[in-house]
Protein backbone atom coordinates (compact mmCIF):
# COMPACT_ATOMS: atom_id res chain seq x y z
CA UNK A 1 0.00 0.00 0.00
CA UNK A 2 3.26 2.31 0.82
CA UNK A 3 4.36 1.96 -2.72
CA UNK A 4 1.15 2.74 -4.07
CA UNK A 5 0.81 5.81 -1.93
CA UNK A 6 4.08 6.85 -3.46
CA UNK A 7 4.08 6.53 -6.65
CA UNK A 8 0.30 7.85 -6.69
CA UNK A 9 1.42 10.59 -5.31
CA UNK A 10 4.65 10.65 -7.50
CA UNK A 11 2.17 10.79 -10.86
CA UNK A 12 0.40 13.80 -9.43
CA UNK A 13 3.82 15.77 -8.63
CA UNK A 14 4.63 14.86 -12.01
CA UNK A 15 1.54 16.41 -13.67
CA UNK A 16 1.64 19.33 -11.48
CA UNK A 17 5.20 19.48 -12.62
CA UNK A 18 4.50 19.03 -16.81
CA UNK A 19 2.11 21.46 -16.82
CA UNK A 20 3.74 24.11 -14.54
CA UNK A 21 4.28 27.50 -15.92
CA UNK A 22 7.14 29.33 -17.36
CA UNK A 23 8.55 32.06 -14.96
CA UNK A 24 7.82 35.53 -15.60
CA UNK A 25 10.09 37.39 -17.54
CA UNK A 26 8.47 40.76 -15.88
CA UNK A 27 8.04 42.01 -19.71
CA UNK A 28 3.94 42.07 -20.04
CA UNK A 29 4.57 41.60 -24.17
CA UNK A 30 5.34 38.12 -22.61
CA UNK A 31 2.16 37.06 -21.59
CA UNK A 32 0.85 34.44 -23.00
CA UNK A 33 -2.49 32.26 -21.42
CA UNK A 34 -4.52 29.75 -23.13
CA UNK A 35 -8.33 29.12 -21.60
CA UNK A 36 -9.64 25.49 -20.29
CA UNK A 37 -13.39 25.06 -19.45
CA UNK A 38 -14.36 22.90 -16.60
CA UNK A 39 -17.29 20.23 -17.67
CA UNK A 40 -18.56 20.79 -13.79
CA UNK A 41 -20.42 24.31 -14.97
CA UNK A 42 -22.50 21.74 -17.40
CA UNK A 43 -22.92 18.71 -15.24
CA UNK A 44 -26.21 19.76 -13.62
CA UNK A 45 -24.26 19.61 -10.14
CA UNK A 46 -26.76 22.54 -8.72
CA UNK A 47 -30.10 23.05 -8.98
CA UNK A 48 -31.26 24.84 -11.86
CA UNK A 49 -27.92 24.09 -13.86
CA UNK A 50 -27.81 23.11 -17.63
CA UNK A 51 -26.75 19.37 -17.95
CA UNK A 52 -24.67 18.25 -21.02
CA UNK A 53 -24.04 15.15 -22.12
CA UNK A 54 -19.77 14.51 -22.13
CA UNK A 55 -20.10 15.07 -25.92
CA UNK A 56 -22.04 18.00 -26.26
CA UNK A 57 -19.81 19.76 -23.44
CA UNK A 58 -16.57 19.20 -25.50
CA UNK A 59 -19.20 20.81 -28.83
CA UNK A 60 -19.61 23.37 -26.71
CA UNK A 61 -16.13 24.46 -25.31
CA UNK A 62 -15.18 24.12 -28.94
CA UNK A 63 -17.88 26.42 -30.07
CA UNK A 64 -17.05 29.14 -27.63
CA UNK A 65 -13.36 28.80 -28.60
CA UNK A 66 -11.71 27.47 -25.68
CA UNK A 67 -8.08 25.83 -25.95
CA UNK A 68 -8.50 23.14 -23.37
CA UNK A 69 -11.38 21.38 -21.39
CA UNK A 70 -11.30 19.96 -17.42
CA UNK A 71 -13.23 17.09 -16.96
CA UNK A 72 -14.62 16.11 -14.08
CA UNK A 73 -14.16 12.05 -13.67
CA UNK A 74 -17.68 11.66 -12.15
CA UNK A 75 -20.98 11.14 -13.35
CA UNK A 76 -22.47 12.38 -15.41
CA UNK A 77 -19.41 13.32 -17.44
CA UNK A 78 -16.16 10.97 -16.67
CA UNK A 79 -17.39 8.18 -14.26
CA UNK A 80 -14.69 5.74 -13.82
CA UNK A 81 -17.07 3.55 -13.30
CA UNK A 82 -18.54 4.09 -16.63
CA UNK A 83 -15.64 4.86 -18.57
CA UNK A 84 -14.23 1.33 -19.72
CA UNK A 85 -10.86 1.11 -22.36
CA UNK A 86 -13.36 1.33 -25.29
CA UNK A 87 -15.00 4.38 -24.30
CA UNK A 88 -11.67 5.94 -22.53
CA UNK A 89 -10.42 5.52 -26.31
CA UNK A 90 -13.09 7.15 -28.06
CA UNK A 91 -13.26 10.34 -25.38
CA UNK A 92 -9.38 10.90 -26.18
CA UNK A 93 -9.88 10.31 -30.07
CA UNK A 94 -13.17 12.93 -29.78
CA UNK A 95 -11.05 15.52 -28.09
CA UNK A 96 -8.79 15.03 -30.87
CA UNK A 97 -11.04 15.37 -33.53
CA UNK A 98 -12.36 18.66 -32.01
CA UNK A 99 -8.47 19.76 -31.77
CA UNK A 100 -9.04 20.07 -28.05
CA UNK A 101 -6.74 20.10 -25.28
CA UNK A 102 -7.23 17.76 -22.40
CA UNK A 103 -5.94 19.82 -19.21
CA UNK A 104 -6.82 18.12 -16.31
CA UNK A 105 -8.56 15.61 -14.57
CA UNK A 106 -11.18 16.74 -11.63
CA UNK A 107 -10.66 14.19 -9.37
CA UNK A 108 -12.82 14.23 -5.70
CA UNK A 109 -11.35 12.56 -2.93
CA UNK A 110 -11.92 13.17 0.77
CA UNK A 111 -9.20 11.35 2.95
CA UNK A 112 -10.86 12.11 5.80
CA UNK A 113 -14.49 10.53 5.02
CA UNK A 114 -15.83 8.66 7.32
CA UNK A 115 -13.43 8.71 9.75
CA UNK A 116 -15.89 8.21 12.05
CA UNK A 117 -16.43 4.38 10.67
CA UNK A 118 -13.49 2.78 12.18
CA UNK A 119 -14.40 -0.90 10.10
CA UNK A 120 -14.68 0.83 6.94
CA UNK A 121 -11.37 1.26 5.01
CA UNK A 122 -12.24 4.45 3.83
CA UNK A 123 -8.27 5.73 3.16
CA UNK A 124 -7.66 2.99 1.17
CA UNK A 125 -11.05 3.38 -0.87
CA UNK A 126 -9.86 6.93 -1.38
CA UNK A 127 -6.13 5.37 -2.60
CA UNK A 128 -7.47 3.11 -4.93
CA UNK A 129 -9.79 6.17 -6.26
CA UNK A 130 -6.54 8.53 -6.81
CA UNK A 131 -4.96 5.88 -8.59
CA UNK A 132 -7.91 4.90 -10.89
CA UNK A 133 -8.04 8.70 -11.55
CA UNK A 134 -3.96 8.21 -12.22
CA UNK A 135 -4.77 5.22 -15.03
CA UNK A 136 -7.73 7.60 -16.71
CA UNK A 137 -5.30 10.10 -16.82
CA UNK A 138 -2.80 7.77 -18.53
CA UNK A 139 -5.38 6.05 -20.78
CA UNK A 140 -6.68 10.15 -21.94
CA UNK A 141 -2.87 10.71 -22.95
CA UNK A 142 -3.09 13.42 -20.04
CA UNK A 143 0.48 12.64 -18.99
CA UNK A 144 3.16 11.27 -20.67
CA UNK A 145 2.08 13.01 -24.16
CA UNK A 146 2.35 16.14 -23.09
CA UNK A 147 4.91 15.77 -20.15
CA UNK A 148 8.23 15.91 -21.98
CA UNK A 149 7.74 18.80 -24.30
CA UNK A 150 6.36 21.14 -21.49
CA UNK A 151 9.72 19.92 -20.45
CA UNK A 152 11.56 21.10 -22.90
CA UNK A 153 9.97 24.17 -23.65
CA UNK A 154 10.34 25.76 -20.05
CA UNK A 155 14.32 24.50 -20.72
CA UNK A 156 14.19 22.02 -18.32
CA UNK A 157 17.62 20.40 -18.31
CA UNK A 158 18.64 17.15 -15.98
CA UNK A 159 17.25 13.45 -15.62
CA UNK A 160 14.30 11.98 -16.11
CA UNK A 161 13.10 8.57 -14.93
CA UNK A 162 11.43 5.77 -16.11
CA UNK A 163 9.79 3.77 -13.20
CA UNK A 164 7.71 0.71 -13.86
CA UNK A 165 5.23 1.20 -11.05
CA UNK A 166 2.02 -1.45 -12.36
CA UNK A 167 1.62 -4.69 -14.18
CA UNK A 168 2.72 -4.42 -17.84
CA UNK A 169 1.15 -6.37 -20.90
CA UNK A 170 2.84 -8.85 -21.07
CA UNK A 171 3.78 -9.40 -17.86
CA UNK A 172 7.29 -8.98 -15.47
CA UNK A 173 9.55 -10.68 -17.38
CA UNK A 174 13.27 -9.11 -18.07
CA UNK A 175 12.84 -9.37 -21.37
CA UNK A 176 8.92 -7.22 -21.50
CA UNK A 177 10.65 -4.74 -18.72
CA UNK A 178 13.50 -4.21 -21.02
CA UNK A 179 11.29 -4.15 -23.95
CA UNK A 180 9.04 -0.98 -22.09
CA UNK A 181 12.08 0.39 -20.96
CA UNK A 182 13.52 0.78 -25.10
CA UNK A 183 10.41 2.00 -25.74
CA UNK A 184 10.86 5.02 -23.10
CA UNK A 185 14.49 5.78 -24.73
CA UNK A 186 12.99 6.06 -28.18
CA UNK A 187 10.37 8.06 -27.42
CA UNK A 188 12.93 10.67 -25.43
CA UNK A 189 14.92 10.68 -28.21
CA UNK A 190 12.80 13.20 -30.14
CA UNK A 191 13.34 15.71 -27.39
CA UNK A 192 17.53 15.77 -27.09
Amino acid sequence: MKKFLITTMTLIAVTIIAYGQKAPTGNPKDFKVKTCLHSVGYSGAWRGQAVLSIDEFLVKAKELGFDGVMLGAKRPHVSLIDYDDAARQKLRTRIKELGLELVCIAGYNDFTAGVDKSGIPNVEIQAVYIGELARLARDLALIWSEYLPHMKEIGYQGYIAWEMCAELKGGGSVENLDKTAKAFLEYVKQFK
